[in-house]
């Protein structure tokens, strides 16, 4: 299976609520995460620390009070993989992890980590797992994707509202629920797919929308204007003037709230 189809059963599963509080979630959602691990690895991607997973291997074996051939035993490897795994050279084969921390009395995810998770952090921690196997530009995507259908909302909206103004019928009820459904789809996926903040870090893709968003509205405003009998002359400049500061300050909202995500997750 490849590291890509991991990553999208997971946005599946994450849709569909197996990453959950059950156990059967945190099973699923702990393998998924050791697959894309072991995946990411082999294409050279550096997604946990080999070395801090193999001390905490050590740590937990040593509290549980068994020694490198016991563990190995009930395994069924032998000391010598054992020791390669607490000193960071190998890591545990993916059909025995599950195993290997029923053992050690921890979760895959904790393995990942290489600490101990508290209940209320798991799901955060799980995710930054998740995240740091994707790549910047899949998730940017998935954040230029989210602003498409919030564009598409707010064009929809102009069309029944500005443009067949006043002609009542049912092509504008349709395009009305259309908006809605659209809106709604929006907001549950931005919930849904991980890393909501790193997503939003991108300063130049939240200058964007900050203007975009402005501009849209700027125009349903003219739109507004021009129904009810257009704007003279001598007001032209200063709406014009308006519309500057406007957009400035749109531009400029977006990129200081995605540079204090940046520095809140110490993104360079």
């Amino acid at each position: 299976m490849s590291c890509i189809c991991v990553k999208n059963f997971y946005i599946k599963a994450h849709f569909t609520g197996i990453t959950g509080h059950s156990t059967t979630g945190r099973v699923l959602f702990s393998s998924l995460c050791a697959r894309i691990y072991l995946q990411d690895n082999e294409g050279g991607c550096d997604v946990a620390n080999s070395k801090a997973t193999g001390t905490f291997i050590a740590e937990c074996r040593k509290e549980k009070g068994l020694t490198q051939k016991a563990l190995g035993e009930k395994l069924n490897v032998t000391d010598r993989a054992v020791s390669k795994w607490e000193t960071g050279r190998s890591f545990p084969d993916v059909a025995i992890l599950e195993d290997l921390c029923q053992e050690l009395g921890i979760s895959v995810s904790e393995l990942l980590a290489g600490k101990k998770i508290e209940a209320e952090h798991y799901q955060e921690e799980t995710e930054k797992i998740l995240v740091s196997s994707i790549s910047k530009a899949q998730m940017y995507g998935y954040q230029i994707a989210l602003y498409g259908l919030l564009l598409a909302v707010m064009l929809l909206i102009y069309v029944p509202v500005f443009i067949l103004k006043n002609r009542l019928n049912m092509g504008i009820y349709m395009i009305i629920a259309v908006s809605v459904i659209v809106f709604v789809s929006m907001v549950y996926l931005n919930h849904k797919i991980p890393g909501k903040e790193f997503r939003n870090s991108n300063i130049w893709l939240e200058g964007f929308r900050g203007g975009i968003v402005f501009a849209v509205i700027m125009g349903m405003d003219f739109a507004v204007q021009d129904s009810l009998g257009g704007v003279s002359r001598n007001d032209m400049l200063a709406i014009g003037i308006i519309c500057a500061i406007g957009l400035f300050i749109s531009i400029g909202a977006g990129i200081l709230g995605a540079e204090i995500r940046r520095q809140n997750m110490k993104i360079k």
